[in-house]
Order: structure tokens, then C-alpha cells, then sequence
């Protein structure tokens, strides 16, 4: 996967350094990072920027925190409840890496879309599920399952569009379980539909799909 310009390579890199990309998809990440320096910058940067979380102290939680849990939970007080909770030390530090992890992640209101595509193969295996905003011109992207692909294979989302040909919407991950939002650059309610094609690293160089459409759906009011 050519990731130089891709807008995934920030949300690649993030994943790589928390170990959460797994299989296949890190490692033709580990091959685009061998190839690429600007894919190194962006996991030093991750590394750079996860590393003061793991110089932090663990936190001791207060005294009344156990007392409550064990009175929720309806457990006897005691030793017995304390080998129950051995995460307990570590919830201190759990808490401060969520909320810094927080702040680095990047905020999206949540909004309403106008509807939800789904796009399958013709053998009916579902690929990605689609969340699609007319209105605010985006489009939100849930990776299902990603069909196997080469070092040198990116998948390539199209706009369908009636009495014209298909518009590039831009590259989407390769990464089962990725969520991606897609800010259109041209108008979404032109659209009746989406596709998904195979094309060269870097999305195809004609402004076409250039490989082939291994996934297509029309939008429910097309």
C-alpha cells in the first residue's frame, strides 16, 4: 500500500505503535515503513508521542474506592476482595492513558447520516458498510473484511454517478475493523451510488477505475 499521500498513514502509524494493527495489515504496513521515510517520521511521531504514558508512576486510587466497589459488586470486605481486584493498582494509570489518548484522537460531532450502504461481494460476503451525509458531504467508512491484496494493490472508492462517469472519492483502508471518514470533494448528492475497485499503490493514475470493481451498491433512493 503507497501511503505518501495517503490521509490513512497518520491512523496506520497510530495503530502500528499501539500494537491494535494485526496480521496482514501490519505487515504490508512494516513493508510500506521499510520503503517510505515519511511513514517512519509518522510512527517515530506516535512513538514520540505515546511515550511520556509509559514513564508514568502507577497511581494508588483512594481508599474509598475499593470499599465502594465491593458494596456494588455485594462482596464480603476483606483480603478475599482484594485478590478479587488485582487490576486495581493499575486503574489510576488506566485512567490517565485513556484520557491522553482521548486528547490526541481527533473529535467528529456526531451527526445523523441521511443512510447506510453496505457493499458485498457478488458471492455475498459483506466488505464495508457505509454511513452517507448528503448534506454535510461525507461519507463514514467501517472496513469488514478486506479482501487480499498485494503490496502493490490499493482499493480505490468510487461515486456513481447517473449519465456520467464514475468520480474518486479517494483511497479507504485496507484494515479489518477501521473506521474512516471521507470529506467529499465534490457534491455526494450527485451520487447514486459507490463502488470499490483494485488499482495500482497510489489509487490509479487515470482519473478511472483501472482495475476491477470487486464491489458495488446503489443508494437506497437511487
Amino acid at each position: 500500500m503507497n501511503l505518501e499521500r495517503s490521509p490513512l498513514r497518520e491512523q496506520l502509524a497510530g495503530a502500528y505503535v499501539l500494537g491494535t494493527l494485526r496480521g496482514p495489515a501490519r505487515r504490508r504496513f512494516e513493508r510500506a515503513m521499510a520503503d517510505s521515510a515519511s511513514v517512519r517520521e509518522a510512527v517515530r511521531f506516535w512513538e514520540q508521542a505515546f511515550a511520556p504514558l509509559c514513564a508514568l508512576p502507577p497511581q494508588k486510587p483512594a481508599r474509598s474506592l475499593l470499599p465502594a466497589i465491593e458494596a456494588r459488586l455485594g462482596w464480603a470486605r476483606g483480603e478475599d476482595a482484594v485478590r478479587r481486584l488485582p487490576w486495581l493498582p493499575a486503574l489510576g494509570f488506566a485512567v490517565v492513558a485513556a484520557v491522553s489518548v482521548m486528547l490526541w484522537a481527533p473529535w467528529t460531532p456526531t451527526i445523523t447520516p441521511d443512510f447506510a450502504v453496505t457493499l458485498a461481494t457478488e458471492e455475498g460476503q459483506v466488505r464495508w458498510q457505509f454511513a452517507v451525509d448528503k448534506t454535510h458531504n461525507w461519507i463514514d467508512v467501517k472496513v469488514v473484511s478486506t479482501p487480499d491484496l498485494t503490496s502493490q494493490q490499493d482499493l480505490e472508492l468510487w461515486l456513481l454517478v447517473d449519465g456520467s462517469a464514475p468520480k474518486s472519492l479517494g483511497l479507504i483502508s485496507e484494515v479489518d475493523g477501521q473506521r474512516q471518514r471521507i470529506e467529499a470533494r465534490l457534491p455526494l448528492s450527485e451520487g447514486i451510488g459507490l463502488a470499490v475497485s483494485v488499482e495500482p499503490p497510489g489509487g490509479s493514475p487515470t482519473g478511472q477505475a483501472t482495475g476491477p470493481i470487486i464491489a458495488i451498491e446503489k443508494f437506497p433512493s437511487a
